[in-house]
Parts: structure tokens; sequence; C-alpha cells
């Protein structure tokens, strides 16, 4: 009674009702959900290989999933140290507060103390959560209730944990924290400024015209991968496919796109302008499809870290990037894969054979969406990350197939 006439003073009265209708309206379209309660609150590892290990603790719970409701991620504090940039504008989040609790809190009904890392329950401590939306009942920002007799995990900190940010907002949080019965922000850990190196590089702090820089080589963020180029006739529009993607880079203060162009004749027309004009190194390899990438010295290229691309982009020398019908743009390509976490994309095709339906535009079932998952595409102007290019790589077996039918045999083998 009352309560709503005092929504001013307490903010939090839907709380619970709202994190528990997000968790449900996420059954049967995700299979695990995190819950991070505000902007302060970072989910992280010491290391970038800790969260890809985070991942793979997942992937081997999955067979359990049906009998698991929640699984507890454990929350260390963030303050400032004296050396510690203080400057938004050029420095990161996680680069401006270095110092850490040595244990995450333990709380039980106030403030007792660091908790046993490994022996603590769950209900002692405030951090996140990673829940099964299908077994989830009821969750309020720190813990959770699943149904009866489902199983509630604790996940070790090495695995993933939150790095709680508490000073973000400029008052010394971690010293009021302190004299309340928290452990004090007094360890020095930079694990997780890696972040800034690899993961706020690709962003530049919110600045695309600064998105291409790298520690070393190049500089470029895609490199462009023309398999098979034998028939004169296509050359133009190869040509200014090439071009259109080189001038969008331009446009955006970003360094050019890498080209590799794989010549299967040796004396082809606008090889000359495909090198000077669009930077593209001109490869002669007889062979058919996809058998390019057992070359070595590409191989040794999209391995070597002075060169090694975000994207590579494969296109097929007879598709036109802009027309009357279309404009692809490779840089919102690039965007959308970065957004979505996608490891495959490919924008639809228009005027292509009748047996290429599932490449061609349709409907998308829901507003505002970008594009639809799917289980197969066929390569004809196809974005991969890097990784997932190097998949593909790792199948071809050209002595054996001719390199026909990967497209196929792909999304099963990328799966395992």
């Amino acid at each position: 009674p009352g309560a709503a006439d005092d929504l001013g003073k307490n903010q939090n009265y839907m709380q619970t009702q709202a994190e528990a209708h997000c968790a449900w309206s996420l059954r049967g379209q995700a299979r695990w959900a995190v819950l991070l309660h505000s902007f302060d609150a970072y989910a992280a590892a010491e290391r970038p290989e800790g969260l890809r290990a985070a991942a793979e603790v997942i992937a081997r719970l999955e067979p359990l999933r049906k009998d698991i409701a929640a699984l507890g991620i454990q929350r260390f504090d963030f303050g400032a140290a004296p050396g510690d940039p203080k400057d938004p504008s050029t420095s990161s989040v996680v680069q401006r507060f270095s110092l850490r609790q040595s244990k995450p809190a333990r709380l039980d009904g106030k403030y007792d103390g660091g908790m046993d890392e490994v022996e603590g329950l769950a209900y002692q401590h405030p951090g996140a959560l990673m829940v099964n939306p299908q077994n989830i009942w009821s969750m309020i920002t720190h813990w959770g209730r699943g149904r009866p007799n489902t199983v509630h995990l604790n996940l070790p900190p090495t695995l993933l944990r939150v790095n709680h940010y508490v000073e973000l907002f400029g008052k010394p949080r971690c010293a009021e924290f302190a004299e309340l019965g928290s452990p004090p922000c007094d360890l020095m850990d930079k694990s997780s400024h890696w972040a800034s190196r690899d993961v706020l590089q690709r962003f530049a702090l919110g600045h695309r015209a600064d998105s291409g820089k790298t520690d070393g080589g190049t500089g470029s963020k895609l490199l462009i991968v023309v398999p098979w180029h034998a028939d004169a006739a296509r050359s133009e529009t190869l040509l200014a496919s090439l071009q259109q993607i080189q001038e969008e880079f331009n446009n955006e203060g970003m360094p050019p796109a890498d080209c590799v162009v794989f010549l299967h004749e040796a004396s082809m027309p606008f090889a000359r302008a495909m090198a000077s004009d669009c930077g593209c190194s001109l490869l002669e390899r007889p062979g058919v499809q996809m058998d390019f990438l057992e070359d070595p010295d590409f191989q040794l290229r999209l391995r070597s870290t002075n060169s090694r691309p975000e994207f590579v982009f494969l296109l097929r020398e007879h598709v036109a990037l802009k027309s009357e019908a279309c404009d692809t743009s490779a840089v919102q390509l690039m965007d959308i894969m970065r957004r979505n976490r996608l490891d495959v994309a490919t924008p639809a095709l228009v005027g292509v054979p009748h047996g290429w339906n599932a490449m061609m535009p349709t409907r998308l079932r829901r507003p505002k969406v970008v594009g639809r998952l799917v289980t197969y595409v066929e390569y004809q102007a196809t974005m991969f990350t890097v990784e997932a290019f190097g998949v593909l790589g790792s199948m071809i077996q050209s002595s054996v197939s001719r390199t026909w039918g990967y497209d196929d045999l792909f999304p099963g083998v990328f799966h395992q």
C-alpha cells in the first residue's frame, strides 16, 4: 500500500518482475542469458583465452542444460589506482580503474568480509547470473530461483567473473564499501587491459575514422580475395566492385583494404588497373574454385600478425556490388557482423539462377532487423571473420574433391 505514491524514492519496486520478464522473453530464443544490471559491470576474464574457456565450459554443460537453472558469476569491485589515466576521451574504463578486491564480497544481510571463492554460496554474494531461460523462475539482479529440483552452480572467477567499476561515476565507493565491511580495492589487476588493445581498438573509442589502425603491418581490417579470375568479359565488373570498396574505405577514413586476385590465365584485361587502382596483388595460379586456399604463401599471409585482417571478403569476379537493384556496403557488412557477433555473412543476391532461391531477397519477419539466419550460403560475395575463413581453409583437399561442395560441408565442420 502506498508504493505507487513513492516511486520517486523507490525506483526498484518492479525490478524483480522486469528482470524475470526479460529472462522469460528469451525462452525459445536463447539457450543462456547473462544479466548485468548496470553499465559499470563488465563480464570479464583474466585474458582473451579465458572468455573462450568460459564458452567451452558452457558447451560442456550443454548436455545438462535441461537440469540447470542458474550459474553464479562472482563480482569484484574495481577502483582507481594513483597512476591510472583519468581522461575518458583517451583511455578506456578498464585502463582507468586497476585496483580490485582480493576476494569477492560476502553479504549476509550486511557486508561481512570476503567470500571463499570455492566454498562460498551464491546467495552469500551480490554477483551476477547466467541463466537457462527455460528453467529460471524469478530473478533480482544478483540472485535467482529456478524450477524445483533444478541445479544452481557457481562459476569459478578464473573462467568468468564480473568486473564492477564502482567508481565510474566519480564517487570513492571502494573506500565507502570497505568501511561497511566489504574487502578493500587494494590489489593491482590489469588482466583486462587486453580489451583496450584488442577489442576497443576495433572501435577506436567510438571513432570509426581510427578503426583500421593496428600495432603493425598494413593496418587493413579487410582482405578481399577473388578466388578465380579467368573470364575477360567479367573484368570490368570485378574492377568496379573493387574500386567501390576502396572508395568506401577512403571516405570512412579507413586504411585501404588488402586485395588478392588469383589469375587463372597469364594475361588478363584490367590486370594492371586492379593492381594500381585497387591495391591488389595478382597471383597467377592455374586451378579451379577454392584450391587457392592451399597456396602456402597465402596461408602464411593469413597467419602473419603483421598483415592478419579482421575480415576476409570472398568475392567472385561476376558479382556487381552496385547496380540498379542494389548497393552493397562492405563497411556496413563488417559493422553488422561485429554488432551481431557473426562468423559469416553475405548480402542477398539478385539476378541469380533459379536453383539459388535461398540466396534471393525475402521479406523479413520482424521490423528493423538486418537479415536472417540461414544454414547455408553460396560463396559469391561472402564476408568471413578471419577465424571462420581459417576453418574453411583447413577443409580444402583439392586432390580429393577438386574443391567443389565446400559451401555445403562448411556449416557442419564449423559447428564442430
